[in-house]
């Protein structure tokens, strides 16, 4: 049972070693990223089950994700500093638990926040994407999953005078641009493997709030843990089918 913030995800400001959740087993599955990418925690849960050997970890840092080049994306001054602390000190994490799998996730604003164009925005991405990838070729596994695309906070279009229908969005071009960045990065590296999870959410008419009668987000970005949940079983055949070497592990 995984528990609940902060003992999942950490503060940037907080000094010493991060806390981490969930326990190892016979083979190891890492979680590593920002507060979007923990979210993904439930599905990852059910896509390496305990019942075929797989212990779960959990651990990350609200708005740092562990990219390399994340400091130039988001906030400047001391979180700045702070983050890529935080992202050394991931990676030091990282090689002392020699997981069999790392999945590796984030959220898509950090694009908007580059006062440059949007192709500025995808090519920074790309080289943060590979820089942190081309540090991780010591790891059998690692699973790049895109964050889920955003959608509309609950609390503007789940009214009195809305239905379902109102609570759609379109994904951004953020979105597009760093699902781009993240596949052309991860062809470069053999131990690598990209899970685009857009047509999870989104169908031709945008992305809804709600699926199948659950919502699936707590604001316009980071899901709940029933929607997370739910997915396990779509990741599990999106990594067996984009990574075949790992089938039998999962099944």
């Amino acid at each position: 049972m995984l528990t609940a913030p902060p003992g999942c995800r950490n503060d940037v400001e907080s000094a010493g070693a991060p806390l981490v959740c969930g326990s190892r087993a016979g083979r190891n599955v890492l979680l590593v990223g920002d507060s979007v990418a923990l979210t993904w925690g439930p599905a990852v849960r059910e896509a390496f089950s305990p019942d075929r050997g797989w212990g779960l970890q959990v651990v990350g840092y609200a708005s740092c994700p562990l990219y390399a080049g994340t400091t130039a994306l988001g906030p400047v001054g001391d979180f700045s500093e702070e983050c890529a602390q935080r992202q050394r000190q991931l990676m030091k994490l990282i090689e002392a638990e020699a997981p069999d799998v790392l999945v590796l996730s984030a959220s898509e604003g950090y694009l908007s926040s580059v006062p440059t164009e949007a192709k500025q925005q995808k090519e920074e991405w790309f080289r943060s994407t590979k820089a942190v990838l081309a540090q991780l070729s010591h790891v059998p596994h690692v699973i790049l999953l895109s964050n889920p695309p955003r959608t509309e906070f609950p609390s503007d279009c789940a009214t009195r005078w809305n239905g379902p229908s109102a609570c759609l969005a379109s994904v951004s071009l953020q979105y597009q641009h760093k699902a781009e960045a993240e596949q052309s990065a991860s062809r470069e590296f053999e131990n690598v493997t990209f899970v685009d999870a857009r047509s999870w959410f989104c169908g031709a008419r945008g992305c809804p709030l709600y699926v199948d009668g659950i919502i699936q987000r707590t604001d316009n970005t980071h899901l709940t843990a029933a929607a997370s949940e739910s997915l396990g079983t779509t990741l599990r055949s999106a990594i067996e089918l984009a990574a075949p070497d790992l089938r039998g592990a999962l099944r």
